[in-house]
């Protein structure tokens, strides 16, 4: 393996639809272009999202960003520039994953749609009534415990 890149945020890295080059982000939310073969690095601008997705012409980047009340659509010229809002998402529809890179952005073939991961994860406390740690079934629980066999 080559060593591309250094100082990696939590985005998944993204080929160009031609396959020339890797979008990545580094720790600061800074977007890399890499080209295929590793010689060239070009600074596109800081874009604030965990995924990006290419449109289907290739000119540009579009993301998610998310704030505690807003969850944006957001998008950015391929060859760099600012970040200009799209449209607004909702707070329901923040994208989320158990997996750590977190999740990916893609659009349709023409562009009309767009389609990515969220969670909602709860923690809940449960009591289990009517059952009985002599039961064969929680050998390996007395076990653990130390509790010794009836």
């Amino acid at each position: 393996p080559v060593r591309l890149r250094a100082d990696l945020g939590p985005m998944v890295p993204v080929w160009t639809p031609d396959g020339s080059g890797i979008v990545c982000q580094t720790s600061d939310k800074t977007l890399h272009l890499i080209s295929a073969d590793g010689k060239r690095d070009r600074a596109l601008g800081k874009f604030d999202t965990a995924a990006v997705a290419f449109s289907p012409d290739g000119k540009l980047l579009y993301g998610i960003e998310v704030s505690p009340q807003h969850v944006y659509l957001e998008a950015m010229e391929a060859t760099g520039g600012a970040v200009r809002r799209v449209g607004e998402l909702g707070s329901e529809y923040a994208p989320n994953s158990s997996f750590n890179p977190g999740y990916r952005f893609t659009l349709t073939p023409d562009g009309k749609h767009l389609s990515y991961s969220t969670g909602r994860f709860s923690e809940s406390l449960y009591m289990m009534q009517h059952f009985s740690l002599q039961t064969t079934g929680w050998a390996w629980v007395r076990e653990m415990l130390h509790i010794p066999q009836p």
